[in-house]
């Protein structure tokens, strides 16, 4: 096959796929919302010595905004265990589901084999959500340097400069997020000699 027609394949299956993750199928947006904020509490129930984390549904009334990020001091609760808290609302299918769902349709559109096809899918999901994870860490960490008034901790100048940088690349452009979907796709797919055969340059353009 030549190099034109296994571009336009690989183009072809990765339209397909990633149409078919990227499409609101009844129930699934929310039901991947409630993974990620279980997961996320799961992950970071506490946070420092004294910071309390509550990941809910979004009470906002933005309809684009499914989860709320709730940070609090724990010294600072009453008897009941209420008290002020920092609020962060973010929707987790652009910060989540769109990169993953990315670096999944790039992984099933490569011409390898199925059994190589499986086993990226599985690390790319793995990898992806680390990445979410660290994601939601930097959320935190931006709250706290944002609300100074939690008295959590403080960083120093430097480091400030730093999380507001990382914040503004990997939350603020949906293209940051996708350009690690990219890598994490390159990582996890392909091995030595594969971008030859793929391409057609050795005389062996089939499945891997």
């Amino acid at each position: 096959m030549s190099q034109r027609k296994l571009i336009l394949a690989f183009l072809g299956r990765f339209v397909l796929v990633f149409g078919l993750l990227a499409i609101p199928w009844p129930g699934w947006p929310e039901a991947y919302a409630g993974f990620v904020r279980r997961s996320a509490k799961t992950l970071y129930r506490h946070f420092g010595a004294k910071g309390v984390v509550l990941f809910q549904p979004s009470l906002s009334g933005d309809r684009t905004l499914d989860t709320e990020i709730l940070l609090g001091n724990r010294a600072k609760l009453d008897a009941s265990q209420r008290g002020d808290a920092a609020r962060l609302p973010f929707n987790t299918r652009f910060v989540a589901y769109f990169p993953s769902a990315l670096a999944l349709a790039l992984v099933l559109a490569t011409g390898v084999s199925w059994r190589r096809r499986v086993w990226a899918s599985l690390w790319a999901l793995v990898f992806m959500h680390l990445f979410i994870a660290c994601l939601i860490g930097l959320m935190l960490v931006s709250m706290v340097n944002a609300h100074p008034e939690l008295e959590l901790f403080e960083l120093a100048p430097f480091w400030r400069r730093v999380v507001t940088s990382l914040y503004d690349i990997f939350l603020t452009y949906l293209g940051a997020r996708f350009a690690v979907a990219v890598l994490v796709w390159i990582l996890v797919t392909f091995r030595r000699g594969d971008y030859g055969r793929l391409l057609g340059t050795d005389g062996n353009a089939g499945p891997i």
